[in-house]
């Protein structure tokens, strides 16, 4: 059913899926579902010709990239992302070690994106999806799941209030909802101690090769600089908060030094024309992300560190896992809102969500230390990898969200 748009008087109408949040993972997942089929309400608070400001970049794995081309996004993407064919990893005093997309026989590694290619491709794929129902300047004002499935309530900027009796309730937006203090879900949150400075670089780039990734692990934090498609780069900083603040009260010109000297490249010509931007890492978990017909995913369910978008690939192997489980319940007539089906839904994912958080909350904890020890352990690792093409195949698979 495609609904009317939003005017007149107070509508109740059904739905099958109602999806909050038309982010890159709520846009994905309502791609997906509308090409399975359902019949999908996305709800978006952000009003219709506002664009989306985030200079942040992505690497979208090869996985990523071939589940956005089954779902209608990548043709609209292709012409704005650069194809990554190798990151180089290394450590001050250490040799650095290149991982290869050849080594596992994959064409690419994944792919650099900015956040704003991202956005206008999902928004062009919604648009043009016929069995998505898009409501801009909404949010979800109430749900009532004192019966089967969930009685929704969404309040447009303009018009009158619509109810929807949905199905499925998925909160897929960026940030903690509402939503979840209202419906009593377990909130747990906790201050990560670091930022992420995110700087978008375009003068002075001699050190960046095209299709590689350069990581730099250190006692003064993770540099990740990740090239574009036109020559520039942008450099995301996880470092400690009390070394963020340091830094941006630097002039300017320091901070081209200092960004210099870590990456180990001549400071003159280095430049960038905005100034960087600072997001603090409030870590945070939804336990159980679900309730009797609603589940939460994506960021809205767990937020970790920015380390190798690590937590975008993650939500979109929600979502794509997501799809393919609600295309089986339904072909077996089952009741998808149900806690049990929830509850395996949940546990089916569970274990991806540990290895992922594991792996980028305890990696800046290892290469922040300066004991003796740590950094004898530290760089025997580094050897080793180099050594053994096997164990760089099992690293390569396991960032790239692969089953060991």
């Amino acid at each position: 059913e495609v609904l009317m748009p939003l005017s007149g008087g107070d509508r109740t109408r059904e739905a099958g899926i109602v999806i909050s949040g038309a982010g890159s993972v709520g846009a994905a997942l309502a791609l997906g579902l509308a090409r399975a089929g359902f019949g999908v309400t996305l709800v978006e608070s952000r009003k219709k010709g506002i664009p989306v400001r985030d200079r942040r970049r992505f690497v979208l794995s090869e996985l990523s990239a071939q589940w956005l081309g089954r779902i209608g996004v990548w043709n609209a993407l292709s012409a704005g992302v650069q194809p990554i064919h190798s990151v180089r990893v290394d450590e001050p005093g250490c040799a650095p070690v290149d991982f290869e997309a050849r080594e596992i026989d994959l064409p690419t590694l994944g792919y650099a994106v900015d956040a704003g290619t991202l956005a206008q491709a999902f928004e062009h794929a919604v648009r043009s999806e016929p069995r998505i129902q898009f409501l801009e300047g909404a949010r979800i004002r109430r749900l009532d799941g004192s019966r089967p499935g969930q009685s929704v309530d969404i309040a447009p900027d303009t018009g009158s209030l619509l109810t929807l009796e949905a199905r499925l309730v998925v909160v897929a937006e960026g940030q903690l909802s509402s939503l979840l203090e209202t419906r009593g879900f377990n909130i747990r949150s906790r201050d990560s101690g670091l930022s992420a400075l995110v700087i978008p670089l375009n003068k002075g780039l001699s050190g960046v090769i095209p299709d590689r990734v350069i990581e730099r692990l250190g006692p003064e934090g993770l540099l990740a600089l990740l090239p574009g498609p036109s020559g520039e780069a942008t450099l995301t900083w996880t470092l400690r908060k009390d070394r963020a603040d340091d830094f941006l009260l630097q002039p300017p010109f320091r901070q081209r030094l200092e960004v210099a000297r870590m990456l180990g490249w001549s400071p003159g010509g280095l430049d960038w024309d905005e100034e960087p931007i600072r997001f603090d890492l409030i870590r945070h978990a939804v336990e159980p992300p679900y309730q009797a017909g609603i589940l939460v995913i994506g960021q809205a369910a767990h937020r970790i560190a920015p380390f190798a978008a690590q937590g975008m690939n993650l939500a979109w192997r929600d979502a794509r896992s997501l799809v393919a489980e609600l295309v089986r319940a339904e072909e077996a007539k089952i009741d998808f809102g149900s806690i049990e089906w929830l509850q395996g839904y949940w546990r089916g994912r569970r274990a991806d969500h540990r290895r992922v958080r594991h792996f980028t909350e305890q990696l800046p904890r290892l290469f922040e230390s300066r004991d003796p020890l740590a950094r004898w352990m530290r760089r025997s690792g580094w050897r080793m990898v180099r050594m053994a093409p096997s164990v760089r195949r099992t690293i390569l698979r396991f960032g790239l969200g692969w089953r060991l």
